[in-house]
């Protein structure tokens, strides 16, 4: 149980355990006694089962994370704001990435160090498509908050 104070903000935050699970959050508070009288109240609730804390959503893998990738891209195609070939080749550069390692990955795991040992066994150009899908999927991901930001 502990209340305190992270440097720049004048909120205090709390940090407790119950059943070896670790909670931890924002008062909202700036008095000390009204953060204490928080926290106490939460770790209540959390005990007897009437607040259930919020869980984030699962990260996908990239090949989970496709399906959705091809709608939007499909999607904007319908709205005419994206070429047929643009469509396509976005479609092409998926089936090259299906193929390596990067599908199995959580999209928040890939960094540019991973994806740059990514060899490909066909000519440079269709490297860079899948390179560019890739970049165009961690882009959107970083849209739909699953990550805070796309690697460079």
């Amino acid at each position: 149980m502990a209340v305190f104070k992270r440097p720049p903000n004048t909120v205090y935050h709390y940090q407790f355990m119950i059943g070896g699970k670790r909670y931890r959050g924002s008062t909202k508070e700036t008095t000390e006694g009204k953060a204490r009288k928080f926290e106490s109240l939460r770790m209540t609730r959390i005990s007897q089962g009437k607040l259930i804390p919020e869980e984030k959503p699962s990260i996908p893998t990239l090949r989970e994370y496709s399906a959705n990738f091809l709608d939007v891209i499909k999607a904007q195609r319908a709205a005419r704001n994206l070429g047929a070939n643009s469509e396509r080749y976005y479609i092409y550069g998926w089936k090259r990435l299906e193929k390596t390692v990067l599908a199995d990955m959580r999209v928040d795991e890939i960094t540019r160090s991973i994806a740059s040992t990514i060899v490909f066994n066909s000519s440079p150009s269709y490297a860079n498509q899948a390179f560019r899908t890739l970049r165009r999927m961690l882009s959107l991901a970083v849209e739909e908050k699953l990550m805070t930001a796309a690697p460079q």
